[in-house]
C-alpha cells in the first residue's frame, strides 16, 4: 500500500484499489493517561514498620519511625488522633529529597521571617514557635511524572482588518499540531498543609536520592490518601491547561478566537512518589491556629502572621499621648 501525499490517495499497486483519504479526519485520537495504566504492577507500603494515625483536624495521615502511639498531629497539634494502616496501601516510594536545613537554621530563619514586618503588632508569645524541638519535621508525599504528549488543535480564527472604510473581523480556520515532553512534572498530595505550601515548593528533584526507609527515622511522614488513579487526573489537567497555554502563544495574532478544539494523546513514561522535606510550626491564637512552613531543601518560607490588636490599641494610645504632650508644650 502507497500513500500519495499530494493526493491524499491510498493505493495498492498489487490489485490496483485506491481510496481518498480526504473524509479521514487529521485529528489524532484522545488517549488519555489513564488508559493502559498498571497500578497492580507497582510494590506498596514504605518498607518499614510504621506507627501511623489520621488527624480529625486537618484530615492528614502522619505516620512515624517510632513505635510508641503519636500524641500530636505535626500539622495543626490540636486534632484528635485515630489508628490507622495508610502506609501499608501507599505506592512504595522511589525517591526522597533529605533535610539540608537543620533546625536551628530553620528557626533563624523563620525568626528572621517574623521580624520582617510589623514585628511590635505580633502577640508577644509568638515566638515561642521558634524555640528549641518547637518546628516539626516532616516529609510530604509528592507524584513526579513524566508525560510525553502529540496534540492537534483547530479553531476559527478572527483578524481585524480595515478597509480604509472601516474595521471588521475576517475569520479563517486555523489548524496546527504541537507535541510535548514533561518531565517531573510535580503533583503534591498533602493534606496537612494545602493552602500555603505552593509558595515554598520549588524543590529540586533532581537533587533527589534513592529512597531509604532509613531516612524516616528522625521524622515524621505523611503519607498520601489520594486514589492514584485520581493523581493522574489531576496530573491530565494540568498538562492540558499547559497545552492549551502553548497553543495560545502560538495564535497572538488573532485578534478572536471561537470553537478552539484541541485533542491530545497522552502517554504516561514514568510515575514516581518521592518524599520532599519540611520543617513545620504552628501557633494558636485566638481560637486559630498560624501554621508556619520552611522548605527543608532550600530554606524557603511561608506563613500567615497574626496581628495582635491589643497591641495596635496600645500603639494608638501611645500616639495619641504623645500628640497631646507635644501641643501642650508647644502651646
Amino acid at each position: 500500500m502507497l500513500y500519495a501525499g499530494g493526493n491524499k490517495i491510498l493505493s495498492c499497486k498489487n490489485c490496483n484499489y485506491s481510496r481518498p483519504l480526504n473524509a479521514q479526519s487529521d485529528q489524532i485520537p484522545e488517549r488519555k493517561l489513564t488508559e493502559n495504566l498498571r497500578l497492580d504492577e507497582f510494590v506498596r507500603g514504605m518498607d518499614t514498620e510504621l506507627t501511623e494515625a489520621t488527624c480529625n483536624k486537618c484530615k492528614a495521615v502522619v505516620a512515624s519511625y517510632k513505635k510508641e502511639p503519636l500524641s500530636a498531629c505535626p500539622f495543626c497539634s490540636k486534632g484528635e488522633l485515630t489508628p490507622s494502616s495508610q502506609n501499608q496501601k501507599v505506592l512504595l516510594p522511589f525517591s526522597i529529597i533529605p533535610f539540608t536545613i537543620p533546625e536551628v537554621t530553620a528557626r533563624k530563619i523563620l525568626t528572621s521571617y517574623l521580624k520582617a514586618l510589623y514585628p511590635l503588632m505580633l502577640p508577644q508569645d509568638i515566638w515561642e514557635v521558634t524555640e528549641e524541638k518547637k518546628l516539626k519535621g516532616i516529609f510530604i508525599p509528592y507524584f513526579l511524572f513524566d508525560v510525553f504528549t502529540r496534540s492537534t488543535w483547530k479553531l476559527e480564527g478572527g483578524i481585524e482588518v480595515n478597509d480604509g472604510k472601516q474595521k471588521k473581523m475576517v475569520y479563517d480556520n486555523y489548524s496546527g499540531y504541537l507535541e510535548r515532553h514533561f518531565t517531573d512534572l510535580p503533583l503534591p498530595l498533602t493534606k496537612g498543609c494545602p493552602g500555603h505550601f505552593v509558595q515554598i515548593a520549588d524543590y529540586n528533584f533532581r537533587e533527589a536520592v534513592k529512597y531509604d526507609s532509613h531516612y524516616l527515622s528522625l521524622f515524621f511522614t505523611e503519607l498520601y490518601q489520594t486514589a492514584e488513579k485520581d493523581a493522574f487526573v489531576a496530573a491530565e489537567g494540568m498538562i492540558d491547561g499547559m497545552i492549551s497555554g502553548d497553543v495560545g502563544n502560538r495564535l497572538t495574532k488573532l485578534n478572536d478566537k471561537k470553537n478552539l478544539k484541541i485533542t491530545s494523546e497522552k502517554q504516561a513514561l514514568t510515575l514516581r512518589h518521592v518524599l520532599v522535606p519540611v520543617w513545620i510550626g504552628t501557633y494558636e491564637y485566638m481560637g486559630r491556629t498560624f501554621q508556619y512552613l520552611i522548605n527543608g531543601q532550600t530554606g524557603k518560607v511561608s506563613g500567615e502572621k497574626p496581628i495582635s490588636f491589643a497591641k495596635i490599641y496600645s500603639i494608638i494610645a501611645a500616639i495619641i499621648v504623645l500628640l497631646i504632650s507635644l501641643i501642650v508644650i508647644f502651646r
